[in-house]
């Protein structure tokens, strides 16, 4: 693990609100949600996000949080994936100015991923991360 930051888990006091908005915010602009109207995405993904969120353990949900080795409130990213018959990654998210350094992908190696699996919301970045691993499939975010 790097030097620069460590992992967490999720602590809905002080993480719920980050992470729920940067989810939003940036998958605003993907393909999936791009051709919605704006209020329609905002009010919608973000009621299945704050639900997937409070019902972890119903749902098998994961949260990791990259943090600040010196200031665990500093968030630099998180991920969110859950269990099941396959393990679905559902959403990974770096903040821009600490991309490159891999946090995304000891992110990724910290949920314990090892063979197939599906991803619920596709993005560029994330098929750099998997190379090819996982096979897409939305539904799983909203069961």
């Amino acid at each position: 693990m790097s030097q620069m930051f460590k992992f967490r888990s999720y602590k809905p006091d002080t993480d719920f609100n980050f992470i729920v908005n940067s989810w939003v915010r940036s998958y605003e602009v993907s393909e999936w949600a791009k051709f919605m109207r704006p209020g329609l995405y905002r009010v919608y993904h973000r009621k299945q996000i704050e639900s997937m969120l409070a019902d972890r353990n119903d749902y098998r949900v994961t949260c990791r949080v990259a943090v600040n080795n010196h200031n665990k409130d500093q968030i630099y990213g998180y991920i969110v994936g859950s269990s099941g018959e396959l393990p679905c990654l559902h959403f990974i998210y770096c903040k821009k100015i600490f991309r490159g350094i891999g946090v995304g992908q000891e992110l990724f190696d910290s949920l314990g991923y090892a063979g197939k699996l599906e991803y619920s919301h596709f993005s560029p970045g994330l098929q750099r991360l998997l190379k090819g691993r996982g096979v897409y499939n939305p539904y799983r975010f909203f069961i």
